[in-house]
């Protein structure tokens, strides 16, 4: 017997799993690619510890070696409770020493000394 095709178009469980995850691995791989055109791409560093100075933030952070002050960026947001402060990395530290905990003295406006500061990065105990 010959199945008589209908007009609506359909497909089985089967074929519609394999275009589901054709087009996911597409999605994802396309992702992927926008990712690694841009190698100043931000993120928010994980902090090992963090104090308030006279001249602005101390932040411990994880080290491969080449890690210092420079390659992070300290972006402000003001809220009506005082101020959102979240420490972006924007280069990889491409060095491959032993893993380490470090101190890097960050700079932050004197507005923002004064007043209450949230901050956004995630914090981790040291290990």
């Amino acid at each position: 017997m010959k199945r008589e095709r209908t007009d609506k178009a359909s497909c089985s469980n089967g074929e519609f799993i394999v275009k589901y995850l054709l087009v996911s691995g597409l999605a994802l791989m396309m992702t992927a690619v926008i990712y690694a055109q841009d190698p100043n791409t931000y993120h928010l560093e994980t902090l090992f510890g963090i104090s308030a100075t006279e001249n602005g933030l101390l932040v411990d952070v994880k080290s491969m070696g080449c890690t210092n002050s420079q390659d992070f960026y300290v972006a402000k947001y003001e809220t009506p409770k005082g101020f959102e402060i979240a420490i972006l990395k924007q280069t990889v530290d491409r060095c491959r020493k032993r893993e380490k905990i470090i101190s890097v003295q960050l700079p932050l406006d004197a507005d923002a000394k004064s007043a209450h500061l949230r901050i956004l990065n995630p914090i981790q105990l040291r290990p």
